[in-house]
């Protein structure tokens, strides 16, 4: 709890005082670290995306933190189903993605930005794929990045191609290998339907790492054997 008032009182000075690229710069990455901010918080950094916008020239990092900041109020407002505010953040990731990656065509993370958007707008047509595969040849091993991608990757599982396939399948496996708690709740998420498929493959990983997953697992009530690793003599799972 004092954390996060901290970050609160952090965001309110500093969004209220965002005049220039360097305060989005800040903002974005907070974002990145996992801070939440409130999505009309998160409005008053407005002004500094105009300044981006109406630049000629604009530095990368500004570009870079323009597209995370957009891509977070999008996701904020598709959870909360504010059509308008969606449009508007859609429309703005359409016009700041493509500047970013004239300029970073190796970042991994914009590839994955695009991905995301022009699925979402578009659906899923498998045209898309290389602005996936993109962001994993670009970024193979991300950590931050791997957190985001592989909900969306495992999600869309049965439509790759199998060699992207074994990419995502070993992308997760790294998750749980990298102590990520994200991990757990990909498996019971996106890639719960792909337990049989992933949950084996965990083998590889060290039995550290595996007993840190298997208790997450089972402190959320979910009934799943990991490779090496005794179930608790006391169930709790429900599921």
């Amino acid at each position: 709890m004092i954390v996060g008032a901290g970050s609160i009182a952090w965001a309110a000075t500093i969004l209220g005082s965002a005049r220039q690229a360097p305060a989005l710069e800040r903002v974005a990455a907070r974002i990145v670290q996992g801070d939440r901010y409130k999505a009309e918080d998160l409005d008053r950094v407005a002004p500094v995306m105009a300044e981006i916008a109406a630049t000629p020239e604009p530095r990368f990092s500004s570009l870079r933190a323009a597209v995370i900041y957009e891509l977070r109020q999008a996701e904020t407002a598709v959870a909360d189903g504010r059509r308008t505010d969606i449009d508007r953040h859609m429309d703005a990731l359409r016009k700041v993605l493509p500047r970013a990656l004239a300029t970073g065509p190796s970042d991994s993370f914009l590839w994955l930005a695009l991905f995301w958007r022009e699925t979402f707008t578009g659906g899923s047509d498998p045209t898309r794929l290389p602005l996936l595969e993109m962001s994993y040849r670009t970024g193979p091993r991300e950590g931050w990045v791997a957190v985001r991608r592989s909900p969306w990757t495992l999600a869309l599982y049965s439509r790759l191609v199998p060699d992207l396939q074994e990419v995502a399948v070993a992308e997760f496996v790294g998750l749980v290998q990298s102590g990520f708690k994200e991990a757990a709740s990909i498996l019971t998420g996106p890639g719960w339907s792909l337990r049989e498929v992933l949950i084996p493959r965990l083998a590889t990983v060290d039995e550290p790492s595996r007993k840190v997953f298997a208790k997450s697992l089972y402190r959320g009530g979910y009934d799943v054997q990991v490779p090496g690793i005794d179930r608790p003599s006391e169930r709790p799972w429900s599921r």
